[in-house]
């Protein structure tokens, strides 16, 4: 009997559990069934939560706030279950101690129970939660049969400057932009333009694919007046578009309201309407640009590989800009002495409208122009003006060559033993006297230029993306009591930034300055002086932070372009100074997601040492009457501002420059859930180059092999997420 009772009592007992299981089971299938609807509609939701993770600083890196929570979620589930083994583990114990006792053999049994139960539910509850996870991060495959939903175009495979966008205004997520304000965009190739009136278009170039559609060439009607540039029209939707959003981030609708300008089918300029604003007056709205994968190159080939887009957004704020740019840089310096083959750079505060201040002096470009005189002969100098830097810094180079520079190319240079004054002029303001014959200016914006200008012009001086002229008057260096500072030789110092805070139109905002060449030509290019992150720390166990910058400094003051076009290639080839490599399967390929990259002028105030960019920086006082914004000489580093400062040699120059790669967050890699070290690769580029127009030898460095030259240098090195 005793027997029975027994079978009996673990027969109750067994059946127990498995109702017990059962409406655990029933349980976690209802909450499979309510969630699913959710999981449907998920793969198109956008949950904010991404948005949220980057402004409270949570989403730093390629991770967003969903994978965070994932995490979370999962490793309390894995906690969960080494306490379920636990009470299991416990339950056994308590059986095999029992020695016959009646009562803790029926504790053990409860204990083995409830455990089996729990482990049971959280294995059931964590295969949920993973799936729902996965399909809402969009990880879920389409099981066993195959039938996953087409892959969806490559969007950003290239990330700026990696591919055929080399640049474009407004940059990748700004914020604050004017609701005034114009766009650009640079392509590394010449882009198809279609005149609208070819009746028979060639198969290959299409009016469709036209990166601009109604294109008329220079002198044609377009609105009302003949085309300033090589083609004026409008956008062509099918290959570039503006979307913006006037409500809550899902109703994106179409902005078309811009004249677009070129004069080299590589840069594409977009001028509001004459009346017409982006955004709205009270509430900020965010603007979604797309270059489509109908893009074409001019020799009609495709501008992207496959079904390849490229994508960015930005934010218009409620302001309108009337602010004008002014000028923080320009080389040579004022009152300097330079080598012939120098070029000529001035750099603004803000992005120009590129248009405005690019063109070649053969074609008629007067908006920026340079005048030699020697003895008693004064003469323009002919040449090309481009730009770079993000739109801000502007570079000429004279059309006469004088040899091969340090990498047997072509090499041109301004007159010798010469006087040269370059000026930037300020552009004729749209004013309420009607002197541009356009009417009142509908913005009443008290800066803004006419446009188009003239017929040769869509602007006849420089003006930046709001269209606001030049504010370019000049300020002079004063020591702490306001007395003007001046040179050795009685010059007054120049002080950046330039202008009053107003636009006065010319002449009176014209740029001006002058310098001195001599007869030299410099034929040995930049070395890499120090690279970040430093070495020691690169082969550290921690690695460096994933939001590290990567640059490296040169000993010699850098040109700010980011392409060079290989002409012995039919067509060009676009080559890019700095690239970032990860390492993959014991091999690199390049990063998608590091930006073009930047050069930039090193500066520090000359009494504290601290970093600047204008002598506005740098605070004069008593203690530091003549505090400076100043450049470090290329060989003994010494503050300078002109050559003639530096006494380290005839090599020694006026200025160091920083080659930087732009980059949105290196990725972490995770094995197991844990983060470990990724190796990435920056390469520095013969395609770089000095302000002498000579490139840098690879194998000039910190980690360089000496008498070696190379393609590029690598200075490996390893991130891993801090967090």
């Amino acid at each position: 009997m005793r027997i029975f009772d027994a079978f009996r009592s673990r027969l109750r007992d067994s059946l127990a559990l498995r109702r017990t299981l059962k409406h655990s089971f029933v349980f976690i299938i209802a909450i499979g069934i309510v969630l699913t609807p959710a999981l449907v509609f998920a793969q198109g939701i956008d949950t904010g939560l991404t948005n949220f993770a980057n402004d409270s600083g949570l989403g730093a890196g390629p991770g967003d706030l969903r994978i965070l929570i994932a995490r979370i979620i999962r490793a309390l589930l894995g906690f969960l279950g080494l306490i379920a083994v636990g009470v299991v583990l416990y339950g056994g114990y308590l059986w095999m101690t029992a020695g016959g006792n009646s009562d803790r053999v029926e504790m053990a049994k409860q204990v083995l129970q409830n455990g089996a139960i729990g482990l049971v539910i959280i294995l059931l509850a964590f295969s949920i939660v993973s799936f729902i996870l996965n399909q809402l991060l969009g990880l879920g495959g389409g099981g066993g049969g195959g039938n996953n939903p087409p892959a969806p175009p490559c969007v950003n495979c290239f990330a700026l400057g990696n591919g055929i966008v080399e640049d474009h205004y407004p940059a990748r997520d700004q914020r604050g932009v004017p609701r005034n304000t114009g766009m650009a965009i640079t392509f590394r190739e010449p882009i198809l333009v279609v005149d609208a009136a070819t009746t028979a278009p060639a198969e290959s170039a299409p009016l469709s694919k036209s990166f601009i559609k109604d294109a008329v060439s220079r002198g044609e009607s377009f609105n009302s007046v003949a085309c300033p540039s090589t083609w004026c029209g409008h956008l062509n939707a099918d290959v570039f578009d503006l979307q913006w959003d006037p409500s809550d981030g899902t109703s994106y609708q179409p902005f078309s309201n811009f004249d677009v300008y070129t004069n080299d089918q590589r840069t594409f300029v977009f001028v509001l309407q004459r009346d017409k604003l982006l955004g709205l007056p009270d509430a900020n709205t965010m603007h979604r640009a797309t270059v489509h994968s109908t893009l074409t190159k001019s020799d009609g080939t495709p501008g992207f590989v496959a079904s390849q887009t490229y994508v960015w957004s930005f934010e218009v704020s409620t302001i309108i800009d009337t602010t004008p740019p002014k000028v923080v840089d320009i080389f040579p310096w004022e009152h300097d002495v330079n080598a012939r083959n120098s070029v000529v750079k001035v750099t603004f505060n803000e992005a120009i409208n590129p248009i405005s201040a690019t063109g070649n002096t053969a074609d008629g470009f007067t908006n920026i122009v340079i005048t030699a005189t020697a003895a008693t002969n004064s003469t323009s100098v002919t040449g090309t003006f481009s730009i770079g830097n993000n739109y801000r810094t502007v570079e000429f180079i004279s059309s006469d060559p004088c040899g091969l520079n340090s990498c047997n190319q072509k090499m041109y240079c301004l007159p010798a033993a010469s006087t040269l004054q370059a000026s930037a002029k300020a552009a004729t303001l749209w004013s309420d006297d009607d002197s541009c014959g356009l009417g009142q200016d509908p913005s009443n914006n008290p800066s803004r230029a006419c446009t188009p200008a003239t017929e040769s012009s869509i602007f006849d001086g420089v003006v930046d993306m709001a269209s606001n002229s030049l504010d370019g008057s000049k300020n002079i260096e004063h020591d702490s009591v306001g007395s003007p500072v001046n040179d050795a030789e009685g010059n007054p110092l120049l002080r950046m930034p330039s202008g009053n805070g107003t636009a006065d139109g010319p002449p009176d905002d014209n740029f001006v300055w002058s310098f001195t060449t001599n007869d030299t030509i410099v034929l040995i290019g930049p070395e890499i002086i120090d690279v970040t992150p430093a070495p020691e720390l690169s082969e550290s166990a921690q690695g460096v932070p994933t939001d590290a910058p990567i640059r490296a400094r040169f000993n010699r003051e850098l040109s700010n372009l980011t392409t060079y076009l290989d002409q012995t290639k039919n067509p060009p080839v676009p080559h890019a100074p700095v690239r970032l490599y990860q390492k993959s399967n014991e091999s690199f390929a390049q990063y998608p997601y590091a930006f073009t990259g930047k050069q930039a002028s090193v500066r520090h105030c000359s009494e504290t040492g601290e970093a600047c960019a204008y002598s506005t920086d740098c605070v004069v006082d008593t203690n530091h009457p003549n505090n400076r914004c100043e450049k470090v000489c290329s060989l003994s580093e010494a503050s300078c501002l002109l050559n003639k400062d530096c006494k380290g040699g005839n090599l020694d120059f006026c200025g160091q420059g920083d080659a930087s790669i732009l980059h949105s967050g290196l990725e972490e890699v995770t094995e197991a859930g844990v983060a470990t070290h990724n190796v990435y690769e920056p390469r520095y580029s013969s395609v770089i180059r000095d302000v002498y127009q000579n490139c840098f030898y690879p194998s000039n460095g910190p980690t360089a092999t000496p008498g070696t030259v190379e393609k590029e240098v690598d200075e490996p090195y390893e991130t891993v997420d801090e967090n």
